[in-house]
C-alpha cells in the first residue's frame, strides 16, 4: 500500500525531511515520533499527497480521495459540524 525510497524534501536549500525506506501493508500500524523539526509533519503531508515537490519515490496505493490529513492544530470555519468537515 505504501512503498516510500530515498525520500528527501528541501525547502530553502535545506533538507527537511529523509527517509531512506518506508514499507506499508494494509493493517500495519506506524508510530512517527521524533524531535522538533525532524520532518515528521513534513512526511505525513507528502503520505498524504499534500507535499509534492520532494525527491525519491513514494508510492501509494490508496486514492487520493482515501487519504486524510488533520493537522494539530485545525482550523474551524463559521457554520455547521457538516461544512466544516465538508
Amino acid at each position: 500500500m505504501l512503498c516510500i525510497r530515498d525520500l528527501n524534501v528541501v525547502k530553502s536549500n535545506q533538507s527537511i525531511c529523509q527517509v531512506g525506506q518506508l514499507d506499508m501493508v494494509h493493517g500495519d500500524r506506524v508510530a512517527v515520533v521524533g524531535n522538533n523539526g525532524c520532518g515528521k509533519t513534513t512526511l505525513l503531508r507528502v503520505i498524504s499527497g499534500l507535499e509534492c515537490e520532494f525527491d525519491g519515490r513514494c508510492q501509494i496505493e490508496v486514492a487520493q480521495t482515501e487519504r486524510v490529513y488533520l493537522h494539530q492544530f485545525p482550523y474551524l470555519f463559521r457554520g455547521t459540524a457538516l461544512f466544516n468537515a465538508a
